[in-house]
């Protein structure tokens, strides 16, 4: 069967050999060591985000404010996290990935500690800011550094244990969180994440390496003479101008459809068990938020090797002719089916079998599958925008991830709000049919994703491996 490709299609498969070498720059073994650094730095930012869900009620009553105020405490870390994520891009891909890594980790540690001193509402909510900057900056560039490491079909499955052995950790560590939480208090638990934080630093300092391939950094490419002698100030926005590509402005919205759609069950979880199922320790709500990292671990697992093989299989149907909207296919059950599904039976089971343990079992469940899903729409998208902005990864992460954040920083705070006015199953309701908008996004991307790259020359030609 012939296959008509585009120019810029024909493009991404010329170059795929000049590419190769850059990724034996590396031996096996050190490759696994960057990759748990990275594992290490991820496990911190989620669990920061999560640990911080968990304890949600004990900080609204130690600071005396109103449950509906800590809600919005997220959507500030959210949109710190996106700045930090635009920040590190563009400094990633002009002073390397190295020096990103160390300034978000010592963020994380200071904002931690911080947080953990807080003893008023304002300054909560500043230190939440610096710890969300210092863990948007560093997680973002985790993908590009694999891309910086591993080719193309082996991207898939790298940045799969990227995320499972972060969703490990979150298992290990989150029910301690809970104990911790239940049985100290939750300001012991911030610290323990700022020390953990610090321990990241110290690593990162020591083993992880510059990855950027030679030349490719914006300062490599800057004459002596212009160096900066100093710190040089650029524009953290930068990233943002990715988003004129189509295809990467849709990642972006079918991420942040997945995002919600996790959001809209675990941001009122603590609240949720407590009306329905009279569950208030904190302890015992650790243990539903480690389901969901379960979830995940087995989702990032299984959709990075899938998409993978997709991805091959396609490549080898087509006679060796590559597209990287391939790699999408992977997610496309999972945003008709998995994504809505789980979201809109949560709500009606919460809403309609209160009190019992079907219902709790139930919900478990929902929990769980929705952890998995997610993943399979996440991990494809991500490795999809490595593929397509080679020498931009970073910034391409950055760009799609932090609109993403920026979108859900607006519309977690009133995810609680919203429940109270309109009910749990009519939140979820449209939260499942903004994922089902999502699918059609991706499927539009999946068909026509060689034609959307014509739409606006984006320079997607250097990054073909």
């Amino acid at each position: 069967m012939d296959y008509t490709i585009s120019e810029e299609t024909a493009i991404f498969n010329a170059g795929h050999e000049a590419h190769d070498h850059m990724h034996m720059l590396f031996s096996k073994r050190k490759k696994q060591a960057i990759l748990a650094l990275l594992s290490s730095f991820a496990f911190m930012h989620l669990t920061i985000a999560q640990a911080t869900r968990l304890c949600m009620p004990a900080v609204a009553s130690d600071l005396n404010t109103q449950p509906s105020l800590m809600g919005h405490s997220i959507g500030l870390w959210l949109f710190a996290a996106c700045l930090g994520g635009l920040t590190g891009g563009v400094y990633s891909t002009f002073s390397g990935r190295r020096p990103v890594q160390l300034v978000g980790a010592s963020l994380m540690c200071f904002g931690s500690i911080s947080t953990g001193l807080s003893t008023s509402v304002p300054v909560y909510m500043v230190s939440r800011a610096i710890e969300g900057l210092g863990a948007g900056s560093g997680a973002y560039i985790g993908p590009a550094v694999i891309g910086d490491i591993y080719q193309l079909e082996k991207r898939g499955s790298a940045l799969g244990v990227l995320r499972s052995v972060t969703f490990i950790g979150m298992i290990l560590i989150l029910p301690i969180g809970g104990l911790v939480t239940a049985y100290a208090s939750w300001r012991t638990l911030q610290f323990c994440l700022g020390i953990m934080s610090g321990v990241i630093f110290i690593l990162m300092f020591l083993y992880f390496p510059e990855t950027s391939h030679p030349s490719m950094r914006g300062i490599d490419q800057t004459p002596p003479s212009n160096r900066p002698s100093r710190f040089m100030i650029i524009n953290p926005l930068k990233p943002l101008v990715l988003l004129r590509s189509p295809n990467v402005l849709a990642i972006s919205f079918i991420v942040f459809t997945a995002f919600l759609a996790e959001s809209v069950l675990t941001v009122p979880l603590g609240w949720t068990l407590d009306s329905k199922f009279d569950i208030t320790n904190p302890a015992i709500i650790s243990v539903c938020f480690v389901l969901v990292a379960i979830g995940n671990m087995f989702g990032t697992l299984l959709s990075g090797k899938t998409s993978d093989i997709v991805v091959v299989h396609y490549k080898a149907h087509r006679n060796g002719i590559w597209l990287p909207e391939d790699r999408l296919r992977t997610a496309l059950p999972a945003t008709l089916i998995g994504v809505p599904f789980a979201v809109l039976a949560f709500g009606l089971v919460a809403e309609y079998l209160p009190g019992s343990l079907v219902g709790l079992s139930l919900c478990l469940s929902c929990l769980f599958v929705n952890g998995i899903v997610t993943e399979f729409v996440l991990s494809p998208s991500i490795a999809y925008l490595t593929d397509l902005l080679r020498e931009q990864s970073a910034e391409a992460v950055a760009a799609a991830i932090s609109l993403s954040f920026l979108l859900l920083s607006v519309s977690v705070g009133w995810i609680i709000p919203s429940i109270e006015m309109l009910g749990i199953v009519g939140v979820n309701t449209l939260v499942a049919i903004l994922a089902l908008g999502g699918h059609v996004v991706l499927w539009f991307t999946v068909k026509y994703g060689d034609r959307m790259r014509t739409w606006v020359d984006m320079d997607y030609s250097i990054s073909n491996r």
